[in-house]
């Protein structure tokens, strides 16, 4: 018994222009040896080699006496040799040979398609080379867009373009797309990469007019209250924030608040008499709203605060000299004069010394009676009026 002879002509079944023949495959055809060497056949050993014969690789496949076989996976555009020898319990008959060239097939998948530089309606999408061209040069990239989840797909208009790059505009704001993107070659538009984003919304418009509530305004504060803005930015408001101005707009100092979606404000701790242009602005999770809006307020005057330091000097028989330093608010409206007042019962009863009104901020008391002790205040004088007392001052005239 001998090894089987080599089996009949292998062929690549039907022609390169048949189904047999793609961009990635082909079926293989023999015929059985003429002589199986006196020993059945086991199987076939089937070879392809891409480099005219030089190196060759075994196709991997289960015994089989069958007289095809279908190869995938192969390169497209490559011509491949093929041998195949038949196999009985002896051993390997030679070889028989046959060759075919695979078809051009489409581009895999481009790769790695990211987006940047995302805003509220734009965007750019950028990709890499598929690994395989499919046997045909790139001549173009085909990019879709779709708004409703991958259901449809709508082609973007764009120059035909190797570039692996597009700026895409026109989209909505805080809405999710999805992109796939396709290499072209003469074969037509191959495998798709598909990449969703979302857009980014955008910050709030300004709130509605901000208003002073009624009634509100004292010589330290007052109630603000305005309305949410007309456009969130789809996004919801999370805040909203509130500044001051008292040097028409040249400085401004934002009010201490817990974030908030409540559209009112209590301000305090405003100095009396005194005009403040405030703004607000509306925040969400992009940022605070670029125009703002506006209002001006005047808080009321108020009392002046007491007067400093009161103190004596020159003190005679029946006369001594009182100064003291001006208050530390004038409650918003100019000191006009001061009020002294004098007693000589330990408190119990005051008489303001006349003068004639003056902002000096000292006083010459005369007609004092000699050894006695007198009390003395002081408050400064407005438009509103007699301010808050100074500490007691108490002096005791010589003997």
């Amino acid at each position: 018994r001998t090894v089987p002879a080599a089996p009949g002509t292998v062929t690549a079944s039907g022609t390169v222009t048949a189904p047999n023949v793609t961009g990635s495959g082909a079926v293989l055809a023999w015929v059985i040896p003429a002589n199986n060497g006196g020993s059945a056949l086991t199987d076939y050993l089937v070879e392809t080699s891409v480099d005219n014969g030089d190196t060759w690789v075994p196709v991997t496949r289960p015994p089989s006496t069958r007289l095809g076989l279908s190869l995938k996976g192969l390169l497209p555009v490559t011509r491949y040799d093929v041998r195949v020898s038949a196999i009985n319990v002896i051993g390997a008959s030679t070889y028989s040979y046959g060759d075919f060239t695979t078809l051009t097939a489409a581009a895999s998948a481009p790769q790695s398609v990211i987006a940047s530089a995302v805003t509220s309606s734009s965007l750019t999408l950028s990709w890499s080379a598929p690994l395989t061209d499919g046997g045909a040069s790139i001549t173009d990239y085909k990019i879709e867009q779709s708004d409703d989840g991958g259901l449809n797909y709508v082609l973007l208009a764009d120059s035909v373009s190797t570039s692996t790059s597009l700026n895409v505009t026109g989209l909505t704001r805080a809405k999710s797309y999805r992109f796939r993107v396709s290499a072209v070659t003469s074969f037509g538009p191959g495998k798709s990469s598909i990449r969703s984003v979302s857009t980014l919304a955008e910050r709030p418009t300004a709130p509605g007019t901000v208003s002073v509530l009624d009634m509100t305004e004292t010589a330290s504060g007052a109630e603000l209250n305005w309305t949410a803005p007309s456009d969130n930015g789809d996004s919801p408001v999370t805040n909203y924030k509130v500044e001051t101005s008292r040097d028409s707009g040249t400085t401004w100092v934002a009010v201490r608040r817990t974030t908030s979606t409540l559209t009112t404000q209590t301000l305090s701790g405003l100095a009396p008499g005194t005009r403040y242009e405030v703004r607000v602005s509306a925040i969400n999770k992009i940022g605070a709203s670029a125009a703002y809006s506006t209002t001006d307020l005047t808080t009321l005057t108020a009392a002046a605060s007491a007067p400093l330091s009161v103190n004596s000097s020159s003190v005679t028989r029946n006369s001594l000299t009182l100064t003291w330093s001006a208050p530390l608010s004038n409650g918003g409206a100019s000191i006009t004069d001061y009020t002294v007042e004098q007693s000589s019962n330990g408190g119990v009863s005051w008489v303001a010394i006349p003068h004639s009104a003056s902002t000096a901020t000292s006083l010459n008391v005369t007609g004092l009676t000699q050894a006695t002790s007198y009390r003395f205040r002081v408050s400064a004088v407005t438009s509103f009026g007699a301010g808050a007392l100074s500490t007691v001052r108490t002096v005791s005239t010589l003997r």
